[in-house]
């Protein structure tokens, strides 16, 4: 997996309010399947949502692709995070800052 791309944003407008965190990222087989999960171990950091890009790889021919994921929660709790840490591959992660809309 490679050239991910992600984003994170507190819609307040929405009934509940809403986090999101979602973004692409480029896989080898057009028939991947990704799943984007909150991860068991959040860490120390109680202001950062860590997220799991789970993976599980196709049998079609080889071909770059593009596959989209996406997360959203209502929890109570969400309005007090400021970055989102996603987990893929073989230990990698990117974090994003949580925008705040409305």
């Amino acid at each position: 997996m490679e050239n991910i791309t992600a984003n994170a944003f507190f819609n307040m407008k929405e009934v509940p309010a809403t986090l999101n965190a979602n973004g692409s990222i480029t896989t080898y087989r057009p028939d991947d399947k990704l799943e984007l999960v909150e991860a068991e171990s959040q860490g120390i950091n109680e202001q950062i949502l860590v997220l799991e890009l789970k993976f599980k790889e196709g049998m079609a021919p080889m071909k770059g692709t593009n596959k989209p994921f996406s997360y959203k929660t209502h929890k109570v709790n969400s309005k007090d995070y400021k970055q989102v840490t996603l987990q893929y591959g073989n230990a990698e992660t990117i974090t994003v800052n949580v925008t705040i809309l409305g």
